[in-house]
């Protein structure tokens, strides 16, 4: 409690009255100061928990992924010689198997051209109409070759996906593109005043004037298959579950397997999570020293709980699956496929070569070392995470609403405490003032009789 605003002026004995209250209000806040500097503790307690709390909630969040069976059910579609000529991914369902791919055509879009024009911005005093992609363009004599290519641009969103068409100027030449490639040609056709003939798009007999480019298909074969597609990319009917984009021609194996890359990545995530934990656990429990030897204990330093969960985790994690005829004896620890503590603290580290040749020959065996629900070693490791994380019930909400509880009563008796001593501080006030009074009033009679003496 704060008195810096009641104060009194004058003296008792000689004494000031202020200083006489300071003084013996100390000894009174004595109790109030202590229970205080317990509640700083427990919230200090708390942050701390709270920390601990938030580690092992990540860490959890590992263990679920790797207990999770579509984790363990994808698969990778890796391509090795010619990277560039195809890109891949892999369903789940996709089946392990090998593939040589030899691309010997991409797909290609057909494209024609119209004579060179004087100006690709002039008008070209045209009049007429033509169909194209299945839209009729009107020309007016204003048009230039720009403003034709516009409107066959604005007319493509009404345009079938099969038929449509992109239209852009080089020089001073009209450009027609279909959007879609293979070999299927452009849909044109004149109309009124032969606009296309005369810009030379069209012959006399209605061919194709200018052919820029032949339409084309894909052609490849797999493994030895001759496979045709009118599209380059988003292929997902030429290895069943597997979807395919090519990009240039060349020569490329593509290997669908189990996709270890990301298993392992998971596990890696999993042991820095669990290191993380473990080290504030460590730290939290320990006091510390400093240079010049003086100890500092934290507030959790001896709490048996944060012992029994880093003792806990250790004991799950680097121990021996339970026996469950579904785990081999030669996978029934971490350890064995390279994930090892030091023995001298809880820490994890991995040996990517044991563990890469685990995940390669032994999928299965490491799988169910991991998530088998009877025995898996982060099933069982979950499992005990979600015991002292779930909400309201789990352990360490329990821990962390009992010493809120407990700052809330430490706050009330504070409470009560600073109105009782403002009480007590007011009647020492008043008792020194009538003391004051008193003694003025001796002083004044001590002076009134020495002048009449």
């Amino acid at each position: 409690m704060s008195t810096d605003s009641v104060t009194h002026v004058g003296t008792v004995g000689g004494v000031d009255i202020n200083t006489l209250v300071s003084s013996l209000m100390q000894s009174e806040q004595a109790p109030l100061i202590q229970l205080q500097n317990e509640i700083v503790t427990e919230q200090d307690k708390l942050g701390r928990w709270t920390d601990v709390e938030a580690r092992l909630s990540t860490l959890q969040g590992k263990t679920t992924q790797l207990t999770t069976a579509s984790v363990w059910e994808q698969m990778s579609a890796t391509v090795t010689q010619t990277t560039s000529v195809l890109s891949a991914s892999a369903e789940s369902t996709a089946s392990e198997a090998s593939y040589d791919i030899d691309v010997s055509f991409l797909a290609k879009s057909h494209r024609i051209g119209s004579d060179a024009q004087a100006s690709a911005s002039d008008a070209l005093t045209l009049t007429g109409d033509f169909t194209v992609g299945g839209q009729l363009i009107t020309v007016v004599s204003g048009d230039s070759v720009r403003t034709i290519a516009d409107k066959i641009n604005a007319a493509a969103s009404s345009m079938t996906d099969a038929n449509k068409v992109r239209a852009s100027v080089v020089d001073t030449t009209l450009v027609l593109d279909r959007v879609q490639t293979g070999t299927t040609a452009i849909s044109l056709s004149d109309g009124t005043n032969g606009v296309l003939k005369t810009l030379g798009v069209l012959d006399a007999g209605d061919a194709v004037n200018h052919v820029l480019q032949e339409g084309h298909n894909l052609e490849m074969t797999v493994n030895g298959v001759s496979v045709n597609r009118a599209t380059n990319t988003g292929l997902t009917d030429v290895i069943s579950d597997v979807t395919l984009s090519f990009s240039a021609t060349g020569t490329s194996n593509l290997a669908v397997a189990r996709d270890t890359a990301s298993i392992k990545t998971l596990l890696q995530d999993f042991i820095s999570a669990y290191n993380s934990a473990m080290t504030k656990i460590k730290s939290e429990g320990v006091a510390t020293v400093s240079t010049t030897n003086s100890v500092t204990a934290g507030p959790l330093v001896g709490d048996s709980l944060l012992r029994a969960i880093g003792g806990r985790s250790r004991e799950l994690v680097t121990g021996t699956a339970a026996t469950d005829p579904d785990i081999s004896a030669d996978f029934d620890t971490l350890r064995k496929i390279g994930i090892t503590t030091s023995g001298v603290d809880n820490s994890l580290t991995i040996d990517s070569a044991i563990l890469d040749e685990a995940l390669l020959n032994h999928f299965d065996a490491v799988e169910a070392l991991i998530r088998d629900p009877e025995a898996g070693v982060m099933k069982q490791f979950d499992t005990y995470l979600s015991g002292l994380l779930k909400p309201t019930e789990g352990t360490l909400d329990q821990r962390q609403s009992a010493i809120n509880e407990n700052i809330s009563r430490r706050n009330d008796t504070v409470a009560r405490m600073e109105r009782n001593l403002t009480v007590y501080q007011n009647s020492l006030y008043e008792q020194f003032s009538y003391v004051q009074n008193v003694i003025s009033e001796l002083d004044q009679q001590r002076s009134y009789l020495s002048g009449i003496l």
